[in-house]
């Protein structure tokens, strides 16, 4: 961004600069070759009179073409000139000696416009027949009413005998020349620097839309996103930058969207699994206040596994906010895994012995401690356990295999059941995810166990996955940092 910005800030002042040269350049060009033309106007005069007096001298224009080839005339009269200068003033100091150098000099630089005037000048009679001209193809043609009145009119006693014709002269210098060419000048840099002014304000501006334009287009994006339209997205197609903070835009955009979603499913399925059990309290109360059934402990046993489903519930989502939120407090200690594993597995002999299922553990000996919270990684196990016991076929086995894989722990807990279905294994891990609703709903699950487990091994620095093993059946891994 810096870089563009100047960039763009030079291009700015070449512009500037670039346009204030080019008018400069062209009104002072403009200007000289003016003075120039003047100049050749004034040694046409000179010529003009040179020529009167060759017709004066010849009384005919015959062989006046060596007039127009003397170029070297002049300097043979400004070394006669500078000799005579040089032995009028013989002995002087060396300060006017440089003086007549000088204005030699100046001699010399005048004798260019005069040495055009004879290259390029055309002679024609009294009737405007070309007498000479540097293009022989000239020479017997006549002249343009048009060159005849630019032309210079050559007398003898009064009797007009010729015209010299210089293409490019002009009328003579005025008096205030030099005054005039630096107005002149003057006028041209001040327009200039006014054009110049206008060309990098417009340029700017330009450059500045460049620049602006995807900003307000940002700025109106997040507007609508603040304003809680999270489908706005934005399409900028300009420099990296904003491209880049565009599509950081729209990911914050998609995040924002996705993060309401799951909390506009969230609250309802809390008030969903909330409905159920006190649906059923209010049934059983109802029925015990009307005397369908009688007060005694069999009809307050419905009530009080409802209630228990209601506090866990709670308990979950307590637990599951305050992993996510990173404010889970954790007692951290050095914990052998294979016998935090054996303790779980205590807890559910009854229920593996119901559907008579085996287990199969094996553990990598020796394997290093882990320095995690035993209770939260016994609720891990134990939500793993249950998940497993739950899926697996009656009369199969449960795998449980514990290992060191690197720098990590790793816990492989797998079930003989009928595995993950391919469109349900991306959300296994979501809150009140079921896989298999009714199923769930009859084992008295919250829907937050798995999601329990996998923020919890986040917490220790972990992770928890699952797949399907390629012999049938559901894997889950459990990875925490050694």
């Amino acid at each position: 961004m810096r870089t563009r910005l100047l960039i763009a800030f030079l291009v700015v002042i070449i512009a500037a600069l670039g346009t204030v040269l080019l008018i400069s350049n062209y009104s002072t060009n403009v200007q000289v070759r003016g003075y120039v033309r003047r100049s050749m106007n004034e040694s046409s005069m000179m010529f003009a009179e040179e020529l009167n007096t060759y017709f004066h001298e010849k009384g005919t224009w015959a062989g006046v073409e060596m007039m127009f080839m003397e170029t070297g005339a002049e300097n043979t009269m400004m070394e006669d000139n500078s000799s005579q200068m040089g032995n009028q003033h013989q002995g002087q100091g060396a300060g006017q000696t440089q003086g007549q150098g000088a204005d030699q000099a100046q001699g010399q630089g005048a004798e260019g416009p005069l040495i055009s005037v004879r290259r390029n000048g055309i002679l024609a009679d009294e009737n405007g027949k070309v007498i000479y001209a540097n293009e022989p193809i000239r020479i017997g043609t006549y002249l343009t009413k048009a060159e005849r009145d630019a032309a210079i009119l050559l007398e003898q006693d009064g009797a007009l005998i010729g015209y010299l014709f210089v293409p490019g002269a002009l009328s003579s210098l005025p008096a205030n020349f030099e005054s005039q060419l630096m107005q002149k000048v003057q006028q041209a840099i001040l327009t200039a620097a006014l054009v110049s002014i206008l060309a990098a304000l417009l340029l700017a501006l330009v450059l500045t839309n460049l620049f602006v334009k995807p900003i307000r287009e940002l700025t109106e994006s997040a507007e609508s996103i603040a304003a809680g339209d999270f489908s706005e997205r934005v399409h900028i197609k300009s420099y990296p930058e904003a491209e880049r903070l565009g599509k950081t835009l729209n990911t914050m955009a998609a995040s924002l969207q996705s993060a309401e979603a799951k909390r506009q499913a969230l609250t309802a399925d809390i008030a969903h699994e909330l409905r159920n059990p006190l649906a059923v309290q209010r049934a059983q109360l109802e029925a015990l206040e009307d005397g369908v059934f009688p007060l005694d402990l069999n009809a307050l046993k419905p009530i009080h596994e409802q209630n228990a489903l209601l506090i866990r519930l709670v308990d979950d989502l307590r637990v599951l906010a305050l992993a996510e939120a990173g404010k889970l407090s954790l007692n951290k200690r050095p914990t052998d895994l294979r016998a935090l594993c054996q303790t779980t597995l205590k807890g559910f002999e009854a229920a593996f012995s119901a559907k008579n299922l085996q287990v199969d553990t094996r553990c990598e000996s020796p394997l290093p401690l882990v320095n995690v919270d035993p209770d939260r990684i016994q609720q891990i196990f134990h939500n793993l356990l249950m998940n497993a016991q739950r899926y697996t076929r009656q009369g199969t086995r449960i795998d449980i295999s514990i290992l060191q894989d690197g720098a990590f722990a790793r816990v492989d807990v797998r079930d003989h059941g009928d595995g993950i279905a391919p469109e349900d294994l991306p959300h296994i891990f979501d809150r009140f995810y079921r896989a298999d609703p009714s199923r769930e709903r009859e084992s008295g699950g919250t829907g937050l166990g798995l999601a329990i487990a996998r923020n919890l091994a986040e917490a220790h620095g972990g992770t928890l996955s699952a797949e399907n093993h390629p012999e049938g059946g559901a894997v889950f891994s459990l990875r925490l940092p050694i």
